[in-house]
């Protein structure tokens, strides 16, 4: 019985080997037949083929297990199927192992230039091999691959120090470009982008080589075409012509592009408004994972329309986006947990999202934590808390949690005057306009330092050169009657007129020219 088997197995393979260019064929088309019979049968086939060096049916091999075509998937098995084939000499394999080596990169991935076609999301490698991605992409190239020289582009571009050559890079790039290369359309259209500073006329070679990218199938070209028409960069800003790439782009799943298809629809860009296709855009985004989709549809869903707002559904968004990164949807949900809007949550509830919100990195929730902290029935633990994060903060070298702090000290029944002092010269020299306000006054008053004019006016100067009313207003008074410093009229009147614009600026609707001095 054993040695029928072998014999049959002996006699296929006679067969196979009789006529391998025949049987190749037909395997491709049974690969191609969809069903997972035919293509079970296409891989044996191959696989007979391929373990009696046909280099061409050990690529296809390796394509099925990577695919999980016809087996399951497998990248190990896939490496040494297209080894055999690369080491063969055959182009495609060597082109598709420096990909494979490459992959998993997080800022080449996110470029979204090799998102290759032969590969599934899960097949990409966690850790990228640049040396060997690098011998391939070589090879391959001199075997005349256009798309191994996009990827030698992508590595002098991008990839680790030592590699990186920018003018040949861009050589690469052109010559993946004259390929026909997609992905070297693409990859040399984003760098012109990020070198659009250097060289003029860059910026509008890089629009006309993205729409090249664009037509040839790329949808992140698409998604880049529509972030310059909308912003009027390297093109006239044109809403509709945004919208038609970010919609192109959206169709191909890219998720960012969703979400400005789903804005542009919600707000009326573009020239088309559909609040419920742009809604099911934003769902689409925020359900593969886009925070931004998520906080649009929070906002969407706590505003009154004809139904009137749904706050439930709002918070749930939100907690969405929360969950995928966004600190304003967290400051949105403290807003409004402590106004009552959200019904289900607390004003307690509120506060610990501000929390939140900082931690996430969210600077505008400084100011609101402050004023938490400053308030005298806050809860013993919230006060803490909060004083603890500007203080970590504060620390790290962050200006506003200084200032901040600052304040929350001088509120407080027993006041540290030179911690105050020194975390007010940190916010100054942070560039906070009210710091540098708050020491000169400090300093004119005395009040916990000793009385200095010279030092008050430094901060005072700065502060009124920004834009501080109180300091340009306290500046002309000083020097107008010599308190402490020789008077001088001439610089009196200087600041009494900066004061004057100041003020006018602020209490006109429209900017208006500064006074000559």
């Amino acid at each position: 019985m054993i040695l029928e088997y072998f014999e049959d197995i002996t006699e296929k393979t006679r067969r196979y080997l009789s006529s391998p260019e025949k049987t190749f064929h037909k395997s491709i088309e049974r690969l191609e037949a969809g069903d997972l019979q035919n293509q079970i049968k296409a891989v044996r086939s191959l696989s007979h083929l391929a373990e009696n060096g046909d280099y061409k049916a050990a690529f296809q091999v390796g394509l099925c297990y990577l695919k999980g075509q016809g087996v399951p998937g497998c990248r190990r098995q896939a490496i040494i199927w297209l080894e055999q084939a690369a080491h063969a000499g055959l182009t495609e394999a060597m082109t598709l192992m420096a990909f494979l080596c490459l992959a998993g990169l997080p800022d080449m991935e996110h470029a979204g230039i090799f998102n290759s076609d032969h590969l599934p999301e899960n097949t990409l490698v966690s850790r990228p091999d640049i040396d060997t991605a690098f011998s391939w992409a070589e090879r391959a190239a001199k075997a005349g691959s256009a798309d191994a020289h996009a990827i030698l582009g992508q590595i002098l571009s991008s990839g680790p120090p030592h590699y990186r050559n920018p003018g040949l890079a861009e050589t690469h790039y052109r010559h993946a470009r004259d390929g026909r290369s997609r992905r070297g359309m693409l990859g040399l259209g984003i760098f012109l982008l990020r070198n659009a500073a250097q060289k003029p006329d860059a910026l509008k070679e890089a629009v006309r080589i993205l729409e090249e990218a664009s037509d040839a199938g790329m949808s992140f070209a698409s998604w880049l075409l529509g972030g310059l028409y909308e912003m009027g960069q390297g093109v006239s800003r044109d809403l509709g012509k945004a919208f038609l790439h970010y919609e192109i782009a959206a169709n191909s799943g890219q998720r960012q592009a969703q979400t400005r298809t789903g804005i542009f629809l919600l707000e009326g860009k573009g020239g088309k408004s559909d609040l419920t296709a742009g809604e099911t855009w934003l769902r689409k985004a925020a359900l593969t994972g886009d925070a931004e989709a998520a906080c649009r549809l929070a906002v969407l869903h706590s505003t009154s329309d004809g139904a009137g707002p749904n706050m439930i559904e709002a918070a749930s968004w939100c907690k969405r986006a929360i969950e995928l990164g966004h600190s304003g949807a967290a400051l949105l949900l403290a807003d409004w947990c402590s106004s009552g809007r959200y019904h289900e949550g607390t004003e307690d509830q509120g506060t610990e999202w501000l929390f939140i919100a900082l931690d996430m990195g969210e600077i505008t929730a400084i100011a609101r934590i402050g004023e938490i902290v400053r308030n005298p029935v806050i809860a013993a633990s919230f006060r803490k808390t909060g004083l603890a994060k500007l203080e970590h903060r504060s620390r790290n070298g962050d200006a506003l949690s200084a200032w901040q702090l600052a304040l929350c000290l001088m509120t407080s029944p027993k006041v540290e005057a030179d911690k105050v002092v020194s975390l007010l010269m940190q916010a100054a020299e942070g560039g906070i306009v009210d710091a540098q306000a708050k020491l000169g006054e400090i300093f004119v008053n005395g009040h916990y330092v000793t009385r200095n004019i010279r030092k008050a006016i430094t901060f005072l100067r700065s502060a009124g050169e920004s834009g501080h009313l109180g300091s340009t207003l306290l500046l002309t008074v000083l020097f107008e009657g010599g308190h402490g410093i020789n008077k001088n009229i001439n610089e009196s009147k200087y600041w009494l007129k900066k004061a004057i614009f100041i003020k006018r600026n602020i209490m006109s609707a429209q900017p208006v020219e500064e006074p000559c001095v």
